[in-house]
């Protein structure tokens, strides 16, 4: 009777369940650094997107990350001809011939590139903005987490890169793994040039960034947007992705030159140089910047109505908020929290123009390929009394009017 009860399909599972739990607490004893570095990126992310998409992140990177990786090592697709040399099996988890932590450890290397891309890419608060009482940030950028930026071809791709970059450190140092704590867990089949790294590896990565983004950028497209990141600055939260990003970046440099080789660690130093000084001046606001939004502060405002304008030639159905105003060829904001429109194009443009006002003397003009929509509150008749007494009744009318006349076009 026992034996028939150990050999019961479900005693079978349970065992199988308790085995593969037993590895996965080995593997947490043998790689505490890359459950440490994994703990950051889950803090990070949820941070900044939330559970569902750190858990829609997570996934996505690494069922691809585990596809590719057993693609390599039986067809050489996209990493080049590499195995697995077994050495850790029984102490730590493996996925058919994959360390679980080999996988594993893409999702937060992606994460930690995908948030230095980002710091490069989102829009910016305006420098108005940015030295109001609100601004949380001191002079740094305040970004802001747009979804048709975050999502698009540019964070793939320079996302991608910076993976790449990252990996040509790591991969070197991990090669070497018989010389540290990792231990010789893999091997090339043909060493390469770059420290016995192929080419090929590199381009593998860059495959799996792009692919991996891709499907999560259509997959968070298609969840409801961040409301709480929509007139709020991420920096902070993009910032924790960052130094995720460089916590990884010293840790292999230190192995490095722990290990003897100065000269894998120089050559990475120097790849980071140049890329550092770049995401600091992008950081300061010293480089140009692929957009910037205006200072409309909404907590500014009592009694509000939200009213979205949308600038620009595309199509209002092409953007998340929806349009009250389609087409708009000219938005002029004459103070915080209020915003007057006009039928008219900037002079000698034939392409609509969006003017924003901070108030009575500082004026800032952007084009409609670096801004496309605005959302704004209008306020209520007795704060635009208070707050603008230099407007005219008639002018506070005409205000007052666009969030009447955008509340029935809504309906």
């Amino acid at each position: 009777m026992i034996q028939l009860i150990q050999d019961s399909p479900i005693s079978i599972h349970l065992s199988g369940l308790v085995d593969t739990l037993t590895l996965l607490m080995k593997t947490v004893q043998l790689r505490p650094y890359v459950f440490l570095f994994l703990a950051g990126f889950v803090f990070s992310a949820t941070r900044l997107v939330g559970w569902r998409r750190t858990g829609v992140f997570f996934s996505v990177v690494l069922v691809t990350a585990f596809v590719c990786e057993f693609s390599s090592t039986r067809t050489g697709i996209p990493f080049g001809w590499y195995h697995y040399t077994g050495s850790t099996v029984g102490q730590e988890l493996y996925l058919s011939n994959i360390p679980f932590m080999a996988s594993l450890s893409f999702t937060m290397l992606l994460y930690a590139s995908y948030c230095l891309a980002l710091s490069f890419l989102l829009p910016s608060q305006s420098e108005s903005a940015r030295q109001n009482q609100y601004s949380k940030n001191g002079r740094l950028l305040d970004l802001m987490f747009d979804r048709s930026v975050r999502t698009g071809w540019a964070a793939c791709l320079l996302t991608s890169l910076f993976f790449v970059f990252l990996d040509m450190v790591i991969d070197p140092v991990a090669l070497r793994g018989d010389q540290w704590f990792l231990g010789k867990i893999y091997e090339y089949r043909d060493p390469g040039l770059h420290f016995g790294v192929p080419v090929a590896n590199y381009v593998g990565w860059a495959v799996v960034g792009v692919i991996a983004l891709l499907i999560y950028g259509r997959l968070d497209r298609r969840l409801p947007d961040l409301d709480q990141h929509s007139q709020e600055s991420v920096t902070s939260k993009i910032l924790m992705g960052c130094a995720l990003y460089y916590s990884l970046l010293l840790f292999n440099l230190t192995i490095t030159f722990w290990i003897d080789e100065p000269l894998i660690g120089m050559t990475g130093t120097l790849i980071f140089i140049p890329l550092t000084v770049l995401w600091l001046l992008r950081l300061l606001g010293n480089l140009p910047a692929p957009a910037t939004l205006s200072s409309l502060d909404h907590r500014m405002v009592d009694g509000a109505r939200l009213v979205t304008a949308i600038g620009g030639p595309r199509s209002a159905r092409t953007h998340d908020f929806g349009s009250l105003i389609e087409r708009v060829e000219n938005v002029r904001c004459v103070a915080p929290g209020a915003v007057t429109v006009s039928r008219r194009r900037a002079e000698g443009s034939s392409a609509p123009s969006l003017e924003v006002t901070h108030g009575p003397a500082e004026r800032v003009v952007r084009t409609p390929s670096f801004f496309n929509h605005l959302s704004v509150h209008l306020p209520s008749p007795s704060h635009l009394e208070r707050s603008m007494p230099w407007l005219s009744v008639k002018e506070r009318q005409d205000l007052l009017g666009i969030a009447t006349s955008g509340s029935q076009e809504r309906n």
